[in-house]
C-alpha cells in the first residue's frame, strides 16, 4: 500500500470502507464453508454500519464546528504575524515562534484543507 493511498484513505474514509466491503463480498463468494460465508457476511454488515456512521457524521454541523475550532486560531495567529508584525510595525515587532508540536498541528490543518480540495478535483 503506497503512501498516497494511505493519505487518501485518511481524507476519504468512506471510500476506503466501500473498498473493504467489496473485498469482503468477494471473499464471501469465494468461501467454501458455511463458517467462512457467515464470517464474510458479518464483516460486510459491520463495514456497512461503519460507513453509515461516517456518512451521518459528515452531515452534522458539529463536524464543521470542530474543523473551524482547529482552523480559526491558526488564521488569527498568521493574520497577526502578517498584519501587525510585518505591515503595521514594519518588521520591528516580534511574535513568539510556535513550538515543534504546534508547527505539526499547523501543517496538519493546512494539509487537510489543501489535500481535501485536491481530492475533490481528482474525483471529478
Amino acid at each position: 500500500m503506497g503512501i498516497l493511498s494511505i493519505l487518501f484513505g485518511l481524507i476519504d474514509p468512506v471510500t476506503r470502507i466501500v473498498e473493504k466491503i467489496a473485498q469482503a463480498k468477494i471473499e464471501g463468494q469465494k468461501a467454501t464453508t458455511d463458517r467462512e460465508k457467515i464470517a464474510a457476511e458479518e464483516r460486510v454488515a459491520m463495514l456497512n454500519a461503519k460507513r453509515d456512521v461516517l456518512i451521518a457524521e459528515a452531515r452534522s454541523p458539529i463536524n464543521a464546528l470542530v474543523r473551524a475550532g482547529f482552523s480559526i486560531p491558526l488564521m488569527i495567529y498568521f493574520a497577526k504575524i502578517v498584519l501587525w508584525d510585518k505591515v503595521i510595525m514594519g518588521g520591528h515587532s516580534a511574535t513568539d515562534d510556535l513550538t515543534p508540536n504546534q508547527w505539526i498541528m499547523v501543517w496538519m490543518v493546512l494539509g487537510f484543507y489543501f489535500v481535501q480540495d485536491v481530492s475533490r478535483l481528482i474525483r471529478r
